[in-house]
């Protein structure tokens, strides 16, 4: 019996109920993807529906690729962003990315805050203002 993962695992768990408000990932996903259905030159990859995913977004621009857009959210926004191929670079092709050379991802976290989703789709509309 592996007891220094039940430990961890149980520490997980008990934290997750002192701190109910992870459970608003769901809303907080709804959120940001009704942002994406108003974009017109950012296009999410990935599943388009909250149910049974995980709060991590990529995304491309039409504009630039995606180490200029982390970039600019880096220096005009403050975010941290990754771009590339996210250790996945075969499946680029079959996403046609490898022309924005991968994919910009963003993401929510165990901290993240309703004005944090507000923020993010704030940038999704300046995304695709660029």
């Amino acid at each position: 019996m592996n007891v220094p993962a039940l430990a961890s695992v149980a520490a997980g768990i008990r934290w997750l109920n002192e701190h109910p408000h992870v459970v608003a990932w769901e809303k907080w996903m709804e959120t940001i993807l009704d942002a994406f259905h108003h974009c017109s030159r950012i296009r999410l990859i990935g599943p388009a529906a909250p149910r049974g995913r995980l709060p991590v977004f990529s995304l491309v621009s039409e504009s630039m690729d995606c180490h200029e857009l982390a970039m600019l959210v880096d220096s005009a926004r403050g975010w941290e962003a990754r771009s590339g191929f996210h250790c996945a670079a075969a499946i680029h092709a079959e996403l046609d990315t490898l022309r924005y050379s991968g994919t910009l991802r963003i993401s929510l976290g165990h901290t993240s805050t309703d004005s944090e989703v507000a923020e993010v789709c704030e940038g999704l509309r300046w995304m695709d203002s660029l």
